[in-house]
Protein backbone atom coordinates (compact mmCIF):
# COMPACT_ATOMS: atom_id res chain seq x y z
CA UNK A 1 0.00 0.00 0.00
CA UNK A 2 1.39 3.52 -1.09
CA UNK A 3 1.92 5.67 2.13
CA UNK A 4 -0.62 7.88 2.17
CA UNK A 5 1.59 11.09 2.51
CA UNK A 6 2.44 10.05 -1.37
CA UNK A 7 -1.25 9.26 -2.26
CA UNK A 8 -1.61 12.96 -1.16
CA UNK A 9 0.95 14.70 -2.22
CA UNK A 10 0.22 13.01 -6.24
CA UNK A 11 -3.41 14.25 -5.67
CA UNK A 12 -1.96 17.71 -5.03
CA UNK A 13 0.10 17.57 -7.88
CA UNK A 14 -3.05 16.14 -10.26
CA UNK A 15 -4.37 20.35 -9.83
CA UNK A 16 -7.46 19.46 -8.10
CA UNK A 17 -6.18 20.13 -4.37
CA UNK A 18 -4.56 22.78 -3.07
CA UNK A 19 -2.37 22.04 -0.03
CA UNK A 20 -3.70 24.21 3.21
CA UNK A 21 -2.05 24.51 6.41
CA UNK A 22 -5.12 24.12 8.49
CA UNK A 23 -7.11 21.28 6.21
CA UNK A 24 -4.61 19.74 5.23
CA UNK A 25 -5.88 20.30 1.15
CA UNK A 26 -9.04 22.10 -0.30
CA UNK A 27 -10.55 21.70 -3.48
CA UNK A 28 -9.22 24.06 -5.96
CA UNK A 29 -10.70 27.42 -6.77
CA UNK A 30 -12.00 27.90 -10.40
CA UNK A 31 -10.99 24.12 -10.99
CA UNK A 32 -12.44 22.04 -14.04
CA UNK A 33 -12.06 18.76 -15.34
CA UNK A 34 -13.67 17.54 -18.38
CA UNK A 35 -15.56 14.08 -17.90
CA UNK A 36 -13.85 10.91 -17.60
CA UNK A 37 -14.21 7.37 -18.91
CA UNK A 38 -15.25 5.87 -15.60
CA UNK A 39 -17.86 8.88 -14.65
CA UNK A 40 -16.06 9.80 -11.42
CA UNK A 41 -18.26 13.02 -11.42
CA UNK A 42 -20.89 11.90 -13.69
CA UNK A 43 -21.74 11.96 -17.69
CA UNK A 44 -20.41 15.80 -17.50
CA UNK A 45 -17.52 17.66 -16.14
CA UNK A 46 -16.45 18.60 -13.00
CA UNK A 47 -16.56 22.23 -11.98
CA UNK A 48 -15.73 24.06 -8.68
CA UNK A 49 -16.77 27.46 -8.43
CA UNK A 50 -14.40 30.52 -6.59
CA UNK A 51 -14.49 29.00 -3.71
CA UNK A 52 -14.04 25.49 -4.25
CA UNK A 53 -17.60 24.03 -3.70
CA UNK A 54 -19.50 22.16 -6.08
CA UNK A 55 -22.50 24.54 -6.70
CA UNK A 56 -23.17 27.35 -8.32
CA UNK A 57 -20.92 30.32 -7.53
CA UNK A 58 -22.19 32.96 -4.51
CA UNK A 59 -20.91 35.48 -2.89
CA UNK A 60 -18.95 34.95 0.76
CA UNK A 61 -21.93 37.59 2.33
CA UNK A 62 -25.11 36.15 2.26
CA UNK A 63 -27.89 37.87 0.51
CA UNK A 64 -30.31 39.70 2.61
CA UNK A 65 -33.28 37.15 3.23
CA UNK A 66 -31.78 33.67 2.17
CA UNK A 67 -31.27 30.80 4.30
CA UNK A 68 -28.38 29.28 3.61
CA UNK A 69 -27.02 25.12 4.16
CA UNK A 70 -23.47 24.68 4.20
CA UNK A 71 -22.99 21.03 3.57
CA UNK A 72 -19.19 19.18 4.38
CA UNK A 73 -18.52 15.53 3.34
CA UNK A 74 -16.48 13.43 1.70
CA UNK A 75 -16.76 12.01 -2.20
CA UNK A 76 -20.22 10.63 -1.71
CA UNK A 77 -21.96 14.20 -0.74
CA UNK A 78 -19.33 15.57 -3.23
CA UNK A 79 -21.60 13.52 -5.86
CA UNK A 80 -19.01 11.21 -6.71
CA UNK A 81 -20.39 9.27 -9.66
CA UNK A 82 -23.20 11.27 -10.48
CA UNK A 83 -23.73 15.07 -11.99
CA UNK A 84 -23.79 18.02 -10.39
CA UNK A 85 -27.15 18.95 -10.42
CA UNK A 86 -27.59 14.98 -9.13
CA UNK A 87 -25.71 15.57 -6.01
CA UNK A 88 -27.32 15.67 -2.77
CA UNK A 89 -26.71 19.17 -2.05
CA UNK A 90 -28.28 20.25 -5.39
CA UNK A 91 -31.42 18.01 -4.84
CA UNK A 92 -31.95 19.23 -1.29
CA UNK A 93 -31.66 23.26 -2.73
CA UNK A 94 -33.89 22.30 -5.45
CA UNK A 95 -36.64 20.79 -2.72
CA UNK A 96 -36.26 23.86 -0.60
CA UNK A 97 -36.78 26.07 -3.01
CA UNK A 98 -40.17 24.10 -4.47
CA UNK A 99 -42.94 25.44 -2.06
CA UNK A 100 -43.32 29.09 -0.27
CA UNK A 101 -41.19 29.98 2.42
CA UNK A 102 -37.31 31.56 2.38
CA UNK A 103 -35.02 31.02 -0.30
CA UNK A 104 -32.06 28.61 0.68
CA UNK A 105 -29.09 28.47 -0.92
CA UNK A 106 -27.13 24.92 -0.46
CA UNK A 107 -23.19 24.90 -0.48
CA UNK A 108 -21.27 22.07 -1.53
CA UNK A 109 -18.18 22.29 0.14
CA UNK A 110 -17.77 18.97 0.19
CA UNK A 111 -14.00 17.15 -0.86
CA UNK A 112 -13.02 13.63 -1.50
CA UNK A 113 -11.42 12.17 1.22
CA UNK A 114 -12.13 14.51 3.95
CA UNK A 115 -12.52 13.10 7.46
CA UNK A 116 -14.21 14.75 10.41
CA UNK A 117 -11.41 16.53 11.62
CA UNK A 118 -10.78 18.56 8.22
CA UNK A 119 -14.47 18.98 7.72
CA UNK A 120 -14.31 20.83 11.38
CA UNK A 121 -11.32 22.77 10.34
CA UNK A 122 -12.60 23.70 7.44
CA UNK A 123 -15.81 24.74 9.17
CA UNK A 124 -13.42 26.86 11.43
CA UNK A 125 -11.32 28.05 8.88
CA UNK A 126 -13.26 29.45 5.72
CA UNK A 127 -16.89 27.64 6.26
CA UNK A 128 -18.70 29.87 9.07
CA UNK A 129 -17.79 33.05 6.74
CA UNK A 130 -20.25 31.77 4.53
CA UNK A 131 -23.20 32.52 7.39
CA UNK A 132 -24.89 29.14 7.22
CA UNK A 133 -28.08 28.47 9.65
CA UNK A 134 -27.21 25.07 8.76
CA UNK A 135 -24.06 22.96 8.59
CA UNK A 136 -25.43 19.34 7.33
CA UNK A 137 -21.92 17.60 8.52
CA UNK A 138 -21.77 14.07 6.50
CA UNK A 139 -18.52 13.06 7.77
CA UNK A 140 -17.32 9.62 9.20
CA UNK A 141 -16.90 7.62 6.41
CA UNK A 142 -13.26 8.30 5.49
CA UNK A 143 -11.96 8.52 9.31
CA UNK A 144 -10.72 4.78 9.84
CA UNK A 145 -9.31 5.03 5.80
CA UNK A 146 -5.81 5.22 4.77
CA UNK A 147 -6.17 9.31 4.75
CA UNK A 148 -6.09 10.04 1.16
CA UNK A 149 -7.80 12.89 -1.15
CA UNK A 150 -7.98 9.99 -4.31
CA UNK A 151 -10.26 8.07 -2.52
CA UNK A 152 -12.73 7.15 -5.57
CA UNK A 153 -13.22 3.36 -4.99
CA UNK A 154 -17.02 2.61 -4.20
CA UNK A 155 -17.99 1.42 -0.58
CA UNK A 156 -18.27 -1.59 -1.87
CA UNK A 157 -14.67 -1.74 -2.83
CA UNK A 158 -13.15 0.24 0.27
CA UNK A 159 -9.99 -1.06 1.73
CA UNK A 160 -9.50 -1.95 5.11
CA UNK A 161 -7.45 0.18 7.15
CA UNK A 162 -3.99 -0.17 7.03
CA UNK A 163 -2.07 -2.00 9.81
CA UNK A 164 0.37 0.91 10.26
CA UNK A 165 -2.48 3.46 10.46
CA UNK A 166 -4.40 1.39 13.61
CA UNK A 167 -0.59 0.45 15.07
CA UNK A 168 -0.25 4.37 14.93
CA UNK A 169 -3.64 4.89 17.36
CA UNK A 170 -3.89 8.70 18.24
CA UNK A 171 -2.63 9.94 14.07
CA UNK A 172 -6.32 8.70 13.23
CA UNK A 173 -8.08 10.16 16.10
CA UNK A 174 -6.56 13.95 14.62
Amino acid sequence: EPDWLVSVRGALDDGMFVADDAVIWIPRAGYRRGPTDEGLWGEGELVLNRHGHRSPDRPLEKPEGVKRALVLGGSHPCGMWVDTHEAYSAVLEERLNQGDGPQWEVLNACSPGYTTFQGWKYLERYGLAFEPDVVIFDLGNNDMLPLAPRWSAADHEAQAVSPWLREAGGIGRR
